[in-house]
């Protein structure tokens, strides 16, 4: 059970804070609303503005104002914005003026990888509660990208990005872009299938507007985002006359098709173990805000490979982010607050967990000031046969259950709640949960989360329960940010959905971070200068034992999309019994040197532990990663990493392990429908090296088709008819090869 020492101290003044945190919390902005013109014709998406739909004033004349890394100051060239719409679509036109055209970055590349380039977009908040913000956004060459924000999510950023959004979401909407004389232009099409809304007549929405210059590395909107008041609080209303109740129905068929050869000997190759998968899945439009999907042996194939990371060595298990379609496009749904990479809970509903999904059934959608959501998943995986007795299920599927529900109660703000559950056979694990967030005062942000974990093994352990809950503090203005957090978890608490790293802890964390905006005059490639500590403690109730960390980190972030930063760290861990004592210093930068050429790059040195059970000590560390990112034309990317990692043992003087890991990706885009991508990857320490041949071609999100070999080379030796992993004699052999083909045609009514 939680503490309860621990917990009087954070619920009793918690009640006080959120009474008072809703009595004051900021709900209206005072600004003007929005009319866009309704059209007959929809515009042409050429990039050129001579469509009637155009030849009216820019819905507003007002600067874009910066929001990273300054904050407040008008960007430097302009843009121009119009509006547009008819009863079943929305339509917008930017007008970038640049005072040196041949200056702007962009690329042709695939869907979402255009965020290094200069680009414009739309953050429309369709519903109008403040609660969800579709980002849609294109770069001068008509690439698109998607992103989601949440009032779930913070406003701090630690890292020198702004990259906290959601980009696992794409949705299906047009564009068109042009290069001209002096910058470019940018039209969008969205049609209302693709968003939910309020159907009706006098339909309200929000808006923002976006714009990023990457050689200035400086990105603004439109109206500006104050300080502390957050992006969906900051949204602008537009009202549409009347807009169609959209009837979506959705179908979307596919076909997936692998074989696997394995070489049996030096001169031997296994017969193709292919596997045929054909899928289906629907999605109809209950209303404008709620949407039904089902799926019977959906899709689930993950095109993209996972990158190599570093396994050696490893205290917690690795987290891979969600790659596959159908649980990418609802995986934000089920975000909480005080979750994140921070906290102890990377994510409450973790759909990798979902190993073998053989179907799947989601309910979304949004009415009012409630939003909700459902997902149901029969996973495989939990049934499989090791063929050791080990696995009392076999045959059976786990049942996979997420519910999730918000209630909008003034501006971002809100409370929810949250039930995800697992059922294998006579087993189960149920949590149940409630999180929120509050702004007050413009500047400072309270935001929580309460989980508590029923399980059960009847045949083996019994039952258990546990607690958890997470109480955070935000401070966001323009010369301070500030957080601080507590969080505790139970030792029996279980989450079977979530990633989290450790149970029967209490964790306590604070980040404190003057800004300093230097003069233009003096430091013109200095946009903000960030100096700050971040720092935390974390005591096991198991052990007795306990963590400390603390960290000064200069940080400048620089014109050309660059930054650098230097921190020096002292970290107290325990570790089988010993509290060890590190030190080290990391030095970390990124460069967009040119249009063509980015660098990155990470150095740490400094001490680290050796995590075995028996053998554990502290050694010298190294830590080396870089990465390089050429783009010599606007079709051609070539990409190239390398991770360097050992640890020295100071009883033997001599290195306990070295990794090397490296990687080549070289892709080619025809056009924004169809690239050609390959990649190798080698880790030194496994001894493998993995290529990826990959061709591509995306028509709109649904409507694929992919065409991909890849290989395994290990390194093996043949000796009495069997195979030697990791032998001295050994060699490179290519162990296994595949060929994977998918194809699928969304069908959209």
């Amino acid at each position: 059970m939680i503490n309860k020492t621990v917990l009087k101290i954070t619920l009793m003044p918690l009640i006080t804070v959120l009474l008072y945190s809703y009595l004051y919390a900021a709900n209206s902005d005072g600004s003007s609303v929005l009319k866009p013109i309704k059209v007959e014709n929809p515009p042409v998406l050429d990039g050129v503005l001579e469509d009637d739909a155009w030849q009216t004033d820019p819905i507003s004349e007002n600067d874009f104002i910066t929001y990273w890394p300054s904050n407040g100051d008008p960007l430097p060239f302009k843009t121009t914005v119009k509006v547009a719409y008819d009863p079943d679509n929305l339509y917008f036109a930017f007008y970038c003026y640049d005072s040196d055209p041949s200056r702007i970055k962009t690329s042709v590349c695939s869907r979402d990888r255009m965020w290094e380039d200069d680009w414009v977009g739309v953050g429309l908040d369709a519903i109008g509660n403040r609660q969800g913000l579709y980002g849609i956004f294109v770069n001068p060459s008509g690439i698109q990208g998607d992103r989601l924000r949440l009032a779930s999510q913070g406003d701090l950023l630690r890292l020198a990005s702004t990259d906290t959004d959601d980009q696992s979401v794409d949705w299906v909407w047009y564009c068109g872009a042009r290069i001209v004389s002096d910058g470019y232009i940018v039209e969008i099409h969205i049609p209302l299938k693709s968003i939910r809304f309020q159907s009706g007549g006098n339909v309200e929405m929000r808006v923002l507007f976006f714009r990023q210059i990457t050689r200035l590395n400086l990105q603004g909107s439109m109206p500006e985002i104050p300080v502390g008041q957050g992006w969906l609080n900051s949204t602008q209303m537009i009202v549409f006359d009347k807009l169609n109740k959209q009837q979506k129905i959705e179908i979307l068929p596919s076909v997936t098709s692998g074989s696997i050869w394995d070489r049996q000997s030096p001169d031997k190759w296994s017969s193709a173990d292919t596997a045929n998968d054909i899928g289906f899945s629907a999605k109809y439009g209950i209303t404008s805000s709620i949407t039904a999907e089902a799926a019977y042996n959906p899709d689930f194939s993950q095109v993209e490979s996972d990158a190599f990371q570093i396994q050696v060595n490893q205290r917690y298990p690795l987290f891979y982010t969600e790659k596959r379609p159908f649980f990418m496009e609802s995986s934000n749904l089920f975000n909480v607050a005080g979750t994140g990479e921070d906290g102890n809970l990377r994510a409450a509903v973790h759909t990798r967990k979902i190993v073998d999904p053989q179907w799947g059934v989601k309910l979304t959608g949004e009415v009012g000031k409630t939003t909700f959501a459902f997902l149901g998943a029969g996973d495989e995986w939990a049934g499989r046969d090791p063929g050791d007795n080990s696995n009392l299920y076999v045959g059976k599927n786990a049942i996979y259950l997420v519910g999730r529900m918000k209630k909008t109660l003034s501006g971002e703000n809100y409370i929810g709640a949250l039930f995800a559950g697992k059922e294998l056979g006579d087993s189960y694990n149920r949590v149940a949960g409630a999180d929120f967030r509050f702004r007050f005062k413009n500047h400072h942000s309270l935001s929580g989360n309460f989980l508590y974990s029923m399980s059960g093994q009847p045949n083996l352990s019994g039952k258990s329960d546990g607690g958890a809950f997470h109480l955070g503090w935000d401070y966001n203005s323009k010369p301070l940010e500030a957080m601080f957090f507590a969080e505790h978890f139970d030792e029996n608490f279980n989450m079977e959905t979530a990633f989290y790293q450790r149970t029967g802890i209490t964790n306590i964390q604070y980040y404190f971070c003057p800004l300093w905006y230097p003069n233009s005059d003096g430091f013109p490639w200095i946009r903000t200068l960030r100096i700050f500590t971040y720092g935390f403690y974390t005591y096991d109730w198991v052990t007795g034992m306990s963590d400390y960390f603390t960290q000064i980190v200069i940080n400048p972030i620089m014109a050309w999309n660059g930054w650098f930063r230097v921190d020096a760290n002292l970290w107290g861990e325990s570790w089988g019994g010993t509290t060890y004592h590190k030190k080290y210093f990391r030095f970390w930068s990124n460069m967009q040197f040119t249009k063509w050429l980015n660098v990155f790059t990470l150095l740490r040195v400094g001490d680290s532990i050796y995590y075995h059970e028996k053998d554990h000590f502290m050694g010298d560390y190294i830590n080396w990663r870089s990465e390089l990112t050429l783009q010599p034309t606007g079709s051609f990317n070539q990409n190239f990493s390398y991770v360097y990692e050992t640890l020295e043992n100071p009883k033997t003087k001599k290195s306990q392990y070295n990794v090397h890991i490296f990687q080549s990706k070289t892709t080619y885009q025809f056009n924004e429908y169809f690239f050609v991508r390959a990649q190798i990857q080698y880790d030194s320490f496994r001894k493998v090296v993995l290529t990826d041949l990959l061709a591509s071609f995306t028509l709109i999100p649904g409507t694929v088709l992919h065409l991909g070999y890849g290989s395994l080379h290990e390194n093996l030796e043949w000796e009495n008819n069997q195979w030697l992993h990791d032998s001295f004699f050994g060699k490179y052999y290519q162990s296994s090869q595949s060929l994977f083909f998918k194809v699928s045609y969304l069908f959209r009514f």
